[in-house]
């Protein structure tokens, strides 16, 4: 008898410990939010609308630096689209996070350089900056297919191959494999699919 009762009760214990754990950590998550979760499976997940503010230590100086990074209804950075938006020339950067630029304040990005550039020559150029941190060349396939496709701006730039080099293992290896198994034709249809002139 003895015996059933301390199994029982580490049985419970173990179930209290289990729940009391689960309940600190939703009320972490409700306190600090979750993990930023950008991808289910292969779906995209933008964040929209959404301002961060980060302080970042640089040098041996820790010199502190206020790094804010916007996204817009897109959940690109830079500029709302236009209403009319078509009547507009627009280019779109794709990259990882060489093309993202989480440690670059608004409007210092090479995104808003090139913006800012452009408009002596091209009054009323709408310029969004939809990189990725951390994605490879298969991640911007679908980042085309779920998002900028269906936008169609006249030009698409992109930044890649710096995390295709850079990921090992399995993942990787199916990202490769997906992109060189498609022939050169077979990646002009799906930029014609998009609306993207090649």
């Amino acid at each position: 008898m003895k015996n059933v009762i301390k199994k029982a009760s580490i049985i419970f214990l173990f179930i209290f410990f289990v729940f009391l754990s689960l309940f600190i950590v939703e009320v972490m998550f409700r306190i600090w939010g979750p993990p930023q979760i950008r991808l289910v499976g292969t779906k995209i997940l933008l964040r929209k609308n959404e301002t961060t503010n980060n302080q970042c230590y640089f040098d041996s100086n820790k010199i502190k630096r206020n790094i804010v990074v916007t996204k817009n209804s897109l959940g690109f950075r830079g500029p709302e689209p236009p209403e009319n938006f078509y009547k507009h020339l627009s280019l779109i950067t794709v990259g990882g996070s060489t093309t993202e630029c989480i440690f670059i304040t608004e409007g210092k990005t090479w995104t808003d350089y090139l913006q800012s550039n452009l408009l002596s020559y091209f009054p009323g150029i709408w310029i969004n900056n939809a990189g990725i941190d951390g994605h490879s060349t298969y991640g911007h396939i679908e980042l085309m297919k779920q998002y900028i496709g269906k936008l169609k701006p006249n030009y698409v730039l992109f930044l890649v191959g710096i995390n295709d080099m850079a990921i090992e293992g399995e993942k990787n290896q199916q990202d490769k494999q997906q992109i060189t198994e498609m022939t050169v034709f077979e990646k002009k249809v799906l930029f014609r699919e998009l609306g993207i002139t090649v």
